[in-house]
């Protein structure tokens, strides 16, 4: 009798976690496909009254709204995107500001003077700017991004030891503080990021490993089992601090230290450090607080770092010929050439003709010729300016024109 009830009570625990297991899984895809990544953007915008009150709260507003999507592109793209690809990405988003908006309100307005200034609150669809950005070729689309597991172990300020999801023995999901805004920030950028809460029990029976900190080749071999691109490791810790308010109000302080692995090379592609602190009166309250604030940093950044080294490596190069024409052309030569030096993306460039009044070069260049032509047109010459006369798929004409 014992034994059968012992039996028929495991059976209830199996099914049990198993409801569970589901009402997770699908609450989780919900969420997911409702999910669109959006920004709200709080900008000070001001107009000139010309002739009526309306006709400059209006010009005030739509600087407003400009400057909101302004501020959202920066947020997206890391600077070294945006100093690259800053004529391009000017092109995606001048007199288009209403596009990427989804609603905005005035919270504020005031005249002063001659002028009208208006506080306004812009919601910016980041969906919608990184689709033109991707297809302007300025970031990756979706479909070239690599799928995302993350593998990150989490130690809050009253766990004896780290928390893991591939933890042998496990039967129930634990929220992850730290991760789930890190994994939330990789989905609001587009990538595919594997849900861990689906993967079976059963899976980590067959490790032959269990333990928090996993070496390069158990992480990617995990990657790869469930076929994906790149594997996020790393830790996630809170310590409490001395600092205290009163008898109840306590401080935690969170670390997350994350590190982005190719799963076919092994390669780091980035590596980082993000922390936080919060106060709470309850341990576990604050750890989670801490932990969250620490992880949507850890993420953001590192999405970022991602995204501008992915679309780097997934161009390949090409040979562009450029023919430059001008009179006394080779004394402008060498600053011409010295310039396209230092544009990134390029790796090699050679003479292939040299007259008095014509050089013909070799770039290799891991883009596009109108990127490379944009990269040269925001460069300074001394002594001299350029004008780009065509422009074909793989040949760039320029004529030096001396100041």
């Amino acid at each position: 009798m014992f034994a059968s009830h012992r039996q028929y009570g495991h059976k209830y625990s199996r099914i049990l976690a198993g409801l569970i297991f589901l009402i997770i899984f699908f609450s989780f895809g919900n969420a997911t496909a409702k999910a669109l990544p959006t920004e709200v953007i709080t900008v000070f915008g001001s107009s000139r009254i010309y002739t009526d009150i309306p006709s400059a709260k209006n010009a005030a507003v739509s600087d407003c709204l400009t400057s909101a999507v302004e501020i959202a592109v920066i947020r997206v793209l890391p600077v070294s995107t945006l100093s690259a690809n800053f004529e391009a990405i000017s092109g995606v988003i001048t007199g288009r500001s209403r596009e990427f908006i989804l609603d905005y309100k005035v919270l504020k307005e005031v005249k002063a003077a001659s002028d009208y200034r208006v506080l306004v609150q812009a919601t910016v669809s980041l969906e919608k700017l990184s689709a033109e950005l991707a297809a302007a070729g300025i970031i990756a689309t979706p479909s070239e991004l690599p799928r995302m597991l993350f593998l990150v172990a989490e130690q809050q300020v009253d766990d004896l030891s780290y928390q893991y999801w591939w933890q042998r023995g496990k039967t129930l999901y634990t929220p992850e503080a730290a991760a789930g805004p890190m994994i939330q920030a990789f989905m609001d950028r587009g990538f595919n990021v594997i849900d861990h809460r689906a993967i079976p029990p059963e899976y980590m029976d067959t490790l032959e490993f269990d333990r928090a900190i996993l070496t390069d080749a158990e992480a990617a071999g995990m990657g790869a089992h469930f076929q994906a691109g790149m594997v996020v490791t790393g830790t996630a810790v809170v310590t409490e601090i001395p600092n205290r308010m009163g008898e109840t109000i306590r401080t935690f302080s969170a670390t997350v230290t994350i590190r982005a692995m190719a799963v076919d090379s092994g390669e780091t592609i980035a590596a980082l450090q993000a922390s936080a602190v919060a106060t709470h009166s309850d341990p576990g309250m604050g750890s989670r607080m801490a932990l969250s604030d620490a992880g949507r940093q850890a993420g953001m950044e590192l999405v970022s770092r991602i995204l501008s080294q992915w679309k780097t490596a997934a161009r390949t190069e090409a040979e562009i010929t450029i023919t430059l024409k001008g009179v006394d052309l080779l004394p402008n030569l060498v600053a011409f050439r010295n310039a396209l030096k230092e544009i990134p993306g390029v790796s090699r460039h050679q003479s292939l003709e040299m007259a008095p009044q014509q050089a013909v070069l070799s770039v290799t260049y891991a883009g596009t010729p109108r990127e490379l032509a944009d990269a040269v047109l925001v460069r300074p010459f001394e002594g001299f300016g350029i004008n780009i006369e065509e422009l074909t798929d793989n040949h760039l004409h320029i004529t030096l024109v001396p100041r």
